[in-house]
């Protein structure tokens, strides 16, 4: 007779040896296919006996109620199709029958199996049995299907093919769900078990739910899965320490006990030294297989160690052993007598100790000082041309930063890159700032010059190298080949071409006079450089007269463009032009008598001009009128009381509506607004300082004065007359603060004395200069400042100590002494000059942004306790008052939050006469102020950036697309502008509309870039690119469009005419879309005027370089040009920090060549090369600046690109990209500005295009 448990597996009921037992004399129950038997059960044991078509088989169970099922099941397939682990089909392989097996496999084949249920309720016991068909044998145990730990994992039922009514499922012959007529119950509190349509769902599953997996469709219908769940095995045992030497030791451990279903692949061994070492975790020792036993060497004598083992398998390591006991390895005698000490700096004094110890301690040191022997210096820093003529270049550099040595000197190397020739010019008595004019250059010729300091030992590492281009030398004489007469007024000259020409001749100067005047005239050629003969005939001459001809040519200066080289003159020819002769080339002699009254007359003209000139420097310069004037002022006594003043002000969240209203109808309201201000202020105040005769040519227009009551008046010196206490410039008030600034006009030659005086007597520490020294051709301004080192104005002595120019300002910085003043603490001060350098020769700035950002920053820079900021313009009223106004508007909005700029710009009228100077100009203010109060403080500091990326997204997970309301705000302000259609008119003409990939990402007029055109081609000149500023440059960038088959020559001709010699290339190159535009090495591309040849490439991890020379076809100059290509950036940067290596690279390599503007290329110009300039813009500011303003430059950027930022995520991209790239790297400096503010101060409103 056979127990259960040789059919089936016991699962509920946990029975007991002792509860199953044999009996006598107890009922017998047969049970026939297709009928269920039932057997009545005592308090005591029963003997239910079955007989379905097998052997006997008897049940002994006490007294409790049991279950009995016998089921068909058909064949189970390792693992059934539609089994999905995380989503995914899990396969596996049927096997063969083992012997082992409990059943009989087969066709149809059937399986007794019981499941015995415990119920809480005596004297009755059940018995239900499925049918089973006859000749039906057991099938095979299940091929398992393998998961790790922590997959969801779906198991649907085989068997149910057909309609199911009921559906369970088992766990190791546990039921655990049941679905009957659309309701499920769970049998077992499993919280991750569900179902999931037919299928049984286990989701995170553990190593416990490993088990045979039953399905029982409509209680016949039966199939089995075996899942195995594979983990990280169990810690294997603590390891034994076997044996030991002084370096080594052999360990051996037990294996884990339970692999869970992953064999074990190797061990790591962790070693600590020490009792209170940490674990060498990153460095732990590796096993070569699953051994459990282990020597580890290298360990050092008579020092402390314990061990750890971690066990691994395919699925990760194991949670560490217990560790080891602590054991001490064996002395060990020292054997060396030298050891020799690697890393040390050359010629440098170090003392060396030698000590000895043992395990009673450590004995006393020996000393000994030594000296390392001079070494080869390092690399001179900052080589760089300051001066370049056609013979010479002045050198400047900086010392090495370590001599490694003394210093003897440096040498001088310059390579004639042409013939490839070398030389060295040694310079002795070195000097940290080392000047050196390398002479006896050869015009027009191109060298590399870079220099190396040597010791008394070595020569050292070269400094960066220059690649410099001399300039041009004058040509020789040309040749008269023919001079003859045309007709009877009229000479025709013909001349050969010099035959000494450096670069090319640019003009010929023909100069020719008759017998009876003195000066020659002179009429300029442009030359052709094609021809070897030029014709010329000269007209309107007087018949019957001598005349003399020669000529010169010219050629323009390569380094400054103003420049020319005139050559020596021909040889003097003479021609008597007769009324009806032939030319005659004959000498005529000029008496003695004419040419003593040809220079007297000339000297009595010489005089006259002189006299003629004197008197425009020293006097005319007061009488220059200012343009568009207004209204003449009188000079009536000013009322103390300045009168009525409109103190009306408007509230910041009204600002937006107020400026929208003034706009309506073509400015009408500012028209009007103004033309009231002209009047309230249409005072007679006295000027009569600015009236003095004096004093008149101390103003620059006559028409601008000081009014007395509120003019600087200078101390008096000693020993000069009382009025030289006369300036040309105001005291103005600023908000809530009393002569806050001074208001004057551009000094002139004669006031710079003065103007310094008045910077030390007012105690000034910040000057704002809002003009050009020329614009549209007529002075605006003198140079008041020196050039270079330090010049003296009057008791006053200035120093020019630093010179920053940035892209649309330059600051300078002065140290300014007072000769009379003796003691030197408090004879000297430091001022800033903060130069607006972009404000347009006529109109107002295109943008406030870079305006809001140069008063804020200059405003701040006036320490506490200065003088009042000096703003000064031309005449110091229009772009100087649109200046104060502006910065004090912005104080109020700090301070009350409401503006009120009529009312003030009346106030300060009274101070100073036509300030802010047009209604464009007072509109201008008014845009400024409502860009300021729309954007906040856009610039962020370096210690705040952090917390200000945290406060753009709203999940903390950088990954998810939700971001605040503040960043919302921010990036519809950014990309409001709307371009008109006139702003893009060149790049939708017809005849250039197929030059654009992309009719969303075009050029905005007024900063597109324009080539070459040629001539009766309409839009030749057309190229889809931009100008972008950079931190530097106000055209510092380029950005344009992947060239198509038909713009390549184009794109070329644009890096020949901007003189580019770098070119940054993000997009992917193929040979249909984008493909190749530059030659292989075996070819080169020749562009009518220009040929374009490869000379290197070279591949380095992501980034590919390739140099080219681009060489002119008609003279001897050329252009070096790289390309830097970097497919796919910025999505292939992992880690994100990565993206700013391209950055670093590019800005390494073009810091040598700076000469044009570098040109950024992505598939249309977009956001991928948008992002390279403002993440490179960004790291030159946060160098400067310790702060960043993403905001404006992305913004400016797209205002000369629209379509550059397609999504909030490209915006947003910005911020986390210099977080992650750049602010670990920069140095933080705390600020108490709050920037947190940022974009939110009033809600978006939509605005009309521009």
């Amino acid at each position: 007779m056979k127990k259960v448990a040789d059919y089936c597996a016991i699962t509920s009921c946990d029975l007991e040896a002792s509860q199953i037992e044999q009996a006598n004399n107890v009922p017998e129950t047969a049970a026939i296919p297709g009928t269920t038997s039932i057997a009545g059960c005592t308090n005591g044991n029963f003997h239910l006996k079955t007989n379905c078509g097998f052997e006997s088989t008897s049940i002994f169970i006490g007294a409790y109620a049991c279950r009995c099922f016998v089921s068909v099941r058909g064949h189970s397939a390792a693992a059934p199709p539609g089994v999905k682990v995380d989503g995914s089909a899990a396969r596996g392989a049927p096997r063969a029958p083992s012997s082992s097996d409990q059943s009989v496999g087969g066709e149809g084949g059937m399986r007794f199996f019981f499941a015995a249920l415990l119920l809480f309720f005596g004297g009755f016991a059940s018995c239900d049995y499925f049918n089973a068909e006859e000749g039906e044998e057991d099938e095979d145990v299940p091929e398992p299907v393998y998961v790790r730990a922590g997959a969801n994992v779906s198991l649907p039922c085989p068997a149910g093919e057909g309609s199911a009514r009921s559906l369970t499922w088992f766990k190791d012959y546990r039921k655990i769900v049941e679905v009957n007529d659309e309701q499920t119950t769970l049998w077992e509190a499993e919280p991750h078990v569900n179902m999931l349509s037919d299928a049984l769902f286990l989701r995170n599953v553990v190593y416990g739910d490993s088990a045979d997996y039953q399905c029982t469709v409509n209680d016949e219908q039966r199939a089995t899965l075996r899942l195995l769940v594979q983990d990280v095995p169990d810690p294997p045992g603590m390891p034994l320490i076997i044996s030991f030497t002084s370096r080594s030791v052999n360990l051996s451990w037990a294996p884990s006990i339970d692999n869970h279903h992953s064999p074990i692949l190797h061990y790591i061994i962790h070693v600590r030294v020490g009792e209170s070492g940490e674990w060498e975790e990153s460095n732990g020792i590796m096993t070569s297989d699953n051994g459990t036993s282990w020597q580890v060497i290298g360990l050092q004598p008579y020092t402390v160690y314990s061990f750890r083992v971690v066990a691994v398998n395919s699925i990760g390591a194991s949670r560490p052993s217990k560790e080891s006991y602590y054991m001490v390895t064996l002395r060990e005698d020292p054997l060396a007598t030298e050891f020799t000490i690697r890393g040390l700096n050359a010629f440098s004094q170090y003392l060396v100790s030698l000590q000895v110890f043992n395990p009673a301690g450590i004995g006393p040191a020996t000393t000994v000082a030594v000296m390392t022997d001079e070494g080869a210096p390092s690399r001179p820093r900052n080589l760089t041309a300051t001066r370049i003529t056609n013979n010479s270049v002045k050198l400047k550099w900086l010392e090495p930063e370590n001599s490694n040595g003394v210093l003897q000197g440096y040498h001088i190397y310059h390579l004639d890159v042409g013939p490839n020739h070398t030389e060295r010019k040694k310079v002795l008595n070195p000097q940290q700032v080392m000047d050196y004019v390398l002479n006896s250059l050869k015009p027009y010729t191109q060298y590399k010059v870079w220099v190396k300091a040597y010791t008394g030992k070595n020569e050292g590492l070269a400094s960066n190298s220059l690649e410099i281009i001399t300039d041009v030398q004058s040509p020789s004489a040309p040749i008269i080949t023919n001079l003859t007469c045309q007709s009877v007024d009229s000479i025709y000259i013909q001349w050969d071409r010099p035959k000494a020409v450096y670069h090319r001749i640019d003009y010929y100067f023909i100069s020719y006079r008759s017998e009876n005047t003195w000066d020659f005239e002179e009429i300029s050629v442009t030359s052709s450089q094609e021809r070897q003969s030029h014709t010329m005939v000269i007209s309107n001459l007087t018949s019957n007269m001598m005349y003399e001809v020669k000529i010169q040519g010219a050629s323009r200066s390569v380094v400054e463009h103003s420049k020319l080289y005139k050559g020596p003159y021909s040889e003097l020819k003479k021609i008597f032009l007769q009324s009806y002769s032939s030319s005659s080339l004959e000498e005529v002699t000029i008496g003695v008598g004419i040419i003593a009254g040809i220079i007297c007359v000339s000297l009595v003209l010489l005089v006259a001009i002189l006299a003629f000139v004197l008197w425009r420097k020293y006097f005319q310069a007061a009488y220059y009128y200012l343009d568009d004037p207004p209204r003449k002022r009188g000079t009536s006594e000013f009322s103390k009381t300045f009168g009525e003043i409109d103190n009306s002000s408007v509230d910041v969240s009204a600002w937006p509506d107020h400026v929208c209203n003034l706009h309506a109808d073509g400015d009408i309201g500012f028209s009007k607004e103004y033309e009231s201000i002209q009047q309230a202020t249409d005072l007679e105040l006295s000027s009569e300082y600015s009236q003095l005769t004096e004093n008149k040519n101390k103003n620059r227009y006559v028409n601008i004065v000081a009014y007395d009551h509120s003019r600087v008046v200078l101390k008096i010196l000693p020993g000069q007359k009382k009025t030289t206490d006369y300036i040309n410039a105001n005291y103005i008030d600023g908000y809530n603060e009393p002569n806050a600034y001074i208001g004057t006009q551009g000094p002139l030659p004669s006031t710079f004395d003065d103007y310094w005086r008045m910077i030390w007597e007012q105690k000034v520490y910040i000057v704002i200069m809002i003009t050009n020294l020329v614009e549209r051709g007529r002075r605006k301004c003198d140079m008041y400042w020196p050039k270079e080192g330090s010049e003296l104005y009057g008791i006053v002595q200035v120093r020019l100590t630093q010179e920053v120019e940035l892209a649309t300002y330059t600051i300078r910085t002065f140290v300014i002494r007072n000769l009379k003043v003796k003691k030197k603490t408090s004879s000297e001060r430091t001022v800033y000059q903060y130069h607006y350098t972009n404000w347009p020769d006529h109109g107002v700035p295109e943008h406030p942004l870079p305006v809001l950002s140069f008063i804020r920053k200059s405003a701040a820079a006036n320490p506490p306790g200065g003088g009042p900021i000096i703003v000064h313009c031309s005449a110091g009223v229009g772009r100087t008052g649109t200046y104060i106004v502006i910065d004090a508007m912005l104080r109020q909005i700090k301070h009350k939050q409401s503006l009120s700029a009529p009312g003030f710009l009346k106030h300060i009228r009274q101070q100073r006469n036509f300030l802010v100077q047009t209604e464009e100009q007072y509109i201008f203010i008014h845009d400024a102020l409502l860009e300021a109060i729309e954007s906040g403080e856009t610039e962020i500091a370096a210690s705040e950036f952090a917390e200000y990326v945290q406060n753009l997204q709203t999940s903390s997970n950088e990954n998810e697309k939700e971001y605040s309301a503040l960043l919302e705000n921010q990036f519809k302000l950014v990309t409001s502008f709307k371009a008109k259609d006139f702003s893009i008119m060149s790049a939708t003409k017809v005849c250039n509309r197929s030059k654009n990939r992309n009719m969303n990402i075009i050029p905005i007029e007024s900063h597109r870039v324009h080539i070459t055109p040629k001539p009766g081609k309409d839009g030749s000149d057309y190229i889809n690119a931009s100008f972008f500023q950079g931190f530097n440059k106000l055209n510092e960038f380029i950005i344009t469009q992947h060239p198509t088959f038909d713009t390549m020559s184009d794109f070329w001709q644009m890096i020949w005419d901007h003189n580019c010699q770098t070119i940054v290339l993000l997009s992917h190159v193929d040979e249909k879309e984008y493909p190749c535009f530059w030659p292989d090495e075996e070819s080169e591309n020749d562009y009518e005027t220009f040929k374009v040849k490869l000379s290197e490439e070279c591949t380095q991890g992501c980034f590919v370089t390739r140099d080219f020379i681009l060489q002119s076809t008609q003279d001897d100059y050329e252009v070096i040009c790289r390309i830097i290509q970097c497919s796919g950036w910025p999505e292939i940067c992992s880690p994100l920090s990565s993206v700013y290596d391209l950055v670093h690279l590019v800005q390494d390599w073009h810091l040598e060549y700076q000469n044009g503007p570098m040109v950024v290329v992505d598939r249309f110009g977009g956001t991928e090369a948008a992002t390279f300039c403002c993440l490179s813009t960004l790291q030159k500011q946060v160098e400067f600046e310790h702060s960043f303003d993403i905001y404006m430059y992305s913004k400016l950027y797209h205002m000369r690109r629209p379509g550059i930022w397609q999504t909030k995520d490209d915006y947003c991209f910005l911020f986390r990209a210099v977080e992650k790239g750049l602010l670990p790297n920069c140095e933080v400096i705390s600020t108490s500005n709050n920037t947190v503010t940022n974009g939110h101060v009033l809600p978006l409103k939509e605005e009309p295009v521009i």
